[in-house]
């Protein structure tokens, strides 16, 4: 049985084990999941968060672990008498702490590479080490990989009972609608990805991932089976709607033939047929036009989280106190679930941004509003505290 982690769930994981010497000097953390979903970001993001948060300047090192071959980090070296001994590289002398050590593409790896580096995930006495060369005390080892058959490979650790007792193992949900929901609160929202593109991803979830979802053969099928057979045709992911985000926020300057062959050369045929329906049929308004009243928003769940989101980005940009309340007056009979999409937008700004915008006294303010909102008040709070 594996336990399933989406991609939030895992920075939080790495981000508190990195910082209890219980966890980081002893364990080793591993996430398995088809290729495009996140698990090298998830990474860079854990410390993004751990800098913010602990005001040091946390160091991360990724080593391909998948492409190296034995004897590239470890050479035996003729020694006196004859006999030889191991000497390390002395790339891992420079590893400073405290750090994220990211094992990348573990599910390729050789087997005598995993050999070799086998104290560096199942440490000694709490002391890690590679070789002859131990690494400093502050060090979390996380790993990533592509399910075995994704990318090719000699050799799986998680095959081997000797080599997957040394880890935690998690792995890349399953479902397509947790995938996205994910994606959408922690990735899309706070990193600026094209609003017209969540709101296509809300209201079809399972173009998230996966080849054409509209072919019912399809509907049941694990993540990675609906990988194209063609490693050369290109389907929606994570990492390429990332890329279709871009060209989505150009488009004007693109035109519409090359728009559409760069969307399709980026997630696929099927992708581009709908986005583009979805497209013509979901025009943006204007976030200053929204705010004075000038243009009014629909009462449907998907057009007010699409709203939200964009005028709480103008909001932020803007850093004007008074759009704020006027956000707040705006929203007060919107759905909640519409409102707290938007929410990670603001929780990405520094504690100092909320105070200088007096966020939490502007809420406070408008009863009605914390009353049909009543959760956003409560992560307000939270963030208010440091929490």
């Amino acid at each position: 049985m594996t336990i399933e982690m989406t991609a939030s769930e895992m920075i939080e994981l790495l981000v508190k084990s990195a910082t209890i010497p219980d966890i980081y000097k002893n364990e080793a953390i591993c996430y398995i999941g088809p290729p495009g979903v996140g698990k090298d970001w998830l990474a860079l993001e854990a410390v993004s968060q751990l800098r913010r948060k602990t005001g040091k300047k946390w160091n991360y090192y990724l080593i391909q672990i998948g492409q190296q071959q034995p004897g590239e980090d470890i050479i035996p070296v003729p020694g006196e008498n004859g006999a030889f001994q191991l000497q390390t590289s002395e790339w891992w002398t420079q590893i400073k702490e405290p750090a994220l050590i990211v094992l990348g593409e573990i599910t390729t790896a050789h087997k005598a590479v995993i050999s070799e580096k086998r104290n560096l995930f199942t440490p000694i006495g709490d002391v890690r080490r590679v070789g002859n060369i131990t690494l400093p005390d502050q060090v979390l080892i996380y790993a990533n990989g592509n399910p075995p058959g994704h990318g090719g490979g000699v050799y799986s650790h998680l095959y081997d009972p000797a080599d997957r007792i040394r880890w935690q193992h998690f792995t890349v949900p399953n479902s397509r609608e947790r995938l996205a929901g994910d994606w959408i609160e922690n990735f899309a929202v706070p990193n600026d990805v094209a609003v017209e593109l969540i709101g296509f991803i809300k209201q079809y979830p399972d173009w998230i991932y996966g080849i054409d979802i509209e072919n019912e053969e399809n509907t049941n099928k694990n993540l990675s089976q609906l990988i194209p057979s063609d490693p050369l045709e290109p389907f929606p992911n994570p990492r390429s709607l990332t890329g279709v985000s871009r060209y989505i926020k150009h488009r004007e300057a693109f035109g519409d033939d090359l728009f559409k062959k760069a969307v399709r050369a980026k997630a696929g045929e099927h992708l581009l047929t709908a986005l583009y329906e979805y497209l013509a049929n979901n025009i943006l308004p204007n976030p200053e036009d929204i705010l004075s009243g000038k243009e009014t928003v629909s009462e449907d769940l998907a057009t007010q989280t699409q709203t939200a989101i964009l005028v709480t980005r103008h909001v932020v940009q803007n850093g004007k106190k008074a759009e704020i309340d006027q956000f707040l007056n705006l929203t007060t009979d919107w759905y909640p679930e519409a409102v707290a999409s938007a929410w990670p937008v603001i929780k990405k700004q520094d504690i100092d941004w909320v105070m200088e915008m007096e966020v939490f006294e502007t809420i406070n303010s408008n009863p009605r509003w914390v009353e049909k909102h009543w959760k956003i008040k409560e992560d307000v709070e939270r963030l208010w505290k440091g929490d």
